[in-house]
């Protein structure tokens, strides 16, 4: 029997003692992974029925109103409060709805949707619901500049090749900006990642093997694996701990992949008369994203979604696919919720050579970052932008982005480097001269 990491077994007794008081919590994870197969999901268990749809997806046009109308977290909020946060923007990001100029045909390895060659198809002019499905981490944030918020058009005419993979979403990518909201903490790379060593706080009373650091180092910590040692009335005692925002994540091994999703609100748990956990009575409803398309009819229209909004899951179903319940340190006393800062490692006024060596830090991740030229007035003048979808990332070299053309261009004139953070903020870095 391995050894287990005792810094771990504190952690959940931590998390179980908080999650009983205040509640436990969900963790965000990061894009720069390739799309994962829902294997455990779609094929394994049929948890696609459409007769466990109990909420129908209804599609609506996003604004930039309804990104700005969620609160900025702030160290003096609840966990509550920052839990609701996350499960706001995920949920926003799901109920994304987009009609793209162009198709696109674009290679996505293990997407449950792909065709012979490994390919996904979008159509010109059909209605999709949720951010694009790919192995990138594009937030709402970056598709926003592609989009008409009046009409709902999603303008791909630039998707070509590999940037549609880097103008895309998968499953924990999607929930990891819904954390991203409130967490400076989570630094996890996908589902394979997703362990406390990268932010992920086991919630309730299961255990695994933590000397290892990540989920395929061995066939013992696969989450199946974890699920069957535990039992299924410690796996379900561990899900009856979950609340709004905690996640939850099963991952199976390369070539079968994972998946991963985000609670919308605290379990419904249902004890037999001997006090143990009806598996099949007690359930979780979460928000989740994946490549196999469903197409649902909403108002004489068919939207072609790439994901669930609203999703019921009963704890058998769960134990079955293998997951297991995390949370975030934000959400357990590990980690208090920082003020949002981007900063730029150059003085106010910054000369050409300064800037050939510029790095932009965040205590946030980074979705995007914008270049503007100004006028005398500080009018923007020209504006450049570049989308990150390798999050979470907090520095960000921006030589990547300074063409000497553009530094010589610039001389003499005011130029403003902004982040735009996944607190949802958009930060200045940098205003000043150019010399």
């Amino acid at each position: 029997m391995k050894k287990m990491f005792s810094f771990f077994a504190a952690v959940l007794v931590l998390c179980t003692l908080l999650s009983a008081c205040s509640g436990g919590g969900a963790i965000p994870l990061t894009g720069s992974e390739t799309a994962e197969t829902e294997a455990a999901d779609i094929t394994a268990t049929q948890e696609t029925d459409a007769a466990n749809k109990d909420f129908p997806f209804v599609p609506h046009v996003t604004t930039w109103d309804e990104i700005n109308a969620i609160p900025v977290a702030t160290p003096e909020m609840s966990v509550d409060e920052l839990r609701q946060i996350c499960v706001d923007f995920a949920s926003l990001q799901q109920n994304f709805y987009w009609t793209p100029t162009h198709k696109l045909d674009y290679f996505c390895e293990g997407a449950g949707d792909a065709d012979a060659e490994g390919k996904l198809h979008i159509k010109a002019g059909n209605v999709y619901g949720g951010l694009p499905y790919g192995g990138g981490g594009m937030s709402l944030y970056s598709a926003m500049d592609y989009y008409d918020e009046k009409t709902g058009v999603f303008d791909t005419s630039s998707f070509t090749g590999k940037n549609v993979n880097t103008m895309s979403n998968h499953c924990s990518s999607s929930i990891m900006w819904g954390f991203m909201r409130v967490s400076t903490t989570v630094n996890y790379h996908g589902t394979v990642t997703m362990l406390p060593v990268n932010g992920c706080i086991p919630i309730g009373p299961y255990t695994y093997d933590q000397t290892l650091e990540r989920f395929d180092v061995s066939p013992d910590t696969f989450t199946r694996a974890i699920c069957t040692q535990n039992g299924e009335q410690t796996m379900f005692e561990s899900y009856a701990l979950l609340q709004k925002a905690d996640g939850v994540v099963t991952y199976l091994g390369e070539g079968i992949g994972g998946h991963t999703r985000m609670i919308l609100e605290d379990a419904t748990v249902v004890r037999s008369a001997d006090g143990t956990i009806d598996g099949d009575q007690s359930f979780v409803r979460s928000v989740e994203q994946y490549s196999t398309k469903t197409n649902i009819e909403v108002s004489g229209a068919t939207v072609v979604q790439h994901g669930e909004p609203n999703k019921k899951y009963t704890f058998r179903e769960m134990f079955k696919s293998g997951y297991v319940p995390f949370t975030i340190p934000e959400f357990c006393g590990m980690a208090k919720v920082e003020k949002a800062h981007a900063e730029l490692n150059v003085g106010a006024d910054a000369t050409i050579d300064q800037l050939k060596t510029a790095i932009l830090t965040s205590n946030y991740a980074i979705a995007k970052v914008y270049l503007n030229v100004l006028d005398e007035n500080g009018n923007v003048v020209s504006s450049t932008v570049r989308h990150i979808a390798d999050n979470p990332v907090r520095t960000y070299d921006l030589t990547k982005l300074l063409s000497a053309r553009f530094l010589s261009d610039v001389a003499g004139k005011r130029m403003q480097i902004q982040a735009f953070v996944g607190s949802g903020e958009l930060l200045t870095a940098f205003d000043g001269t150019v010399s």
